[in-house]
């Protein structure tokens, strides 16, 4: 029997119906060129329960947009949206589409491209450290010795602050799983 905190290779040991699933939620706004990398990266993951759910804004909403969607992730759902009514409102409507409470969610932009094990990664920590929230550390499209964020502080009195400074180096400091506020 596989031991559900030990997540390692979670597709070569677990069943796609004994991961829990998880829905990745993203919104289409403007299609830029790096967005056939994105779902590419999307495609590739190695976690045997991954649905995708798009949201293409009214700015984004042309044939090219959801071909190149349905493309590389021919199961993807994708939602029409007028306007652009930006991304937290549109996220907040994941919830309501998805039906059942036993999975898990990945909120991304579009311009954002995953390592294939990045998914089954989080889930593997999210059930190690019994976490509510994980995420990722995030670099540079442009240049990945470069770090973008590794998530947020908080203060006492809740002041958001970065936890990298503009332009620091990946050397690897930030990896450590920490709890923040």
């Amino acid at each position: 029997m596989t031991n559900p905190t030990d997540l390692n290779n979670l597709g070569e040991r677990v069943s796609p119906v004994q991961a829990p699933p998880v829905v990745i939620a993203m919104v289409v706004h403007q299609p830029c060129p790096w967005l056939d990398e994105v779902l590419t990266s999307l495609a590739a993951q190695d976690y045997p329960n991954l649905q995708t759910l798009f949201f293409v804004t009214g700015t984004a909403s042309s044939p090219t947009a959801e071909h190149g969607i349905l493309q590389h992730l021919p199961a993807a759902v994708i939602r029409q949206v007028e306007g652009n009514p930006g991304f937290g409102p549109l996220m907040n409507e994941v919830g309501r589409l998805v039906e059942g409470e036993s999975g898990f969610f990945c909120f991304m932009h579009d311009d954002v491209a995953l390592e294939s094990n990045a998914i089954s990664t989080m889930i593997e920590e999210m059930f190690r450290s019994n976490a509510g929230v994980v995420g990722p550390k995030f670099v540079m499209w442009d240049d990945i010795t470069v770090l973008q964020t590794v998530g947020l502080g908080a203060d006492r009195i809740g002041d958001i602050d970065s936890i990298v400074e503009p332009g620091e180096k990946d050397q690897e400091q930030h990896d450590a799983v920490r709890d923040v506020f």
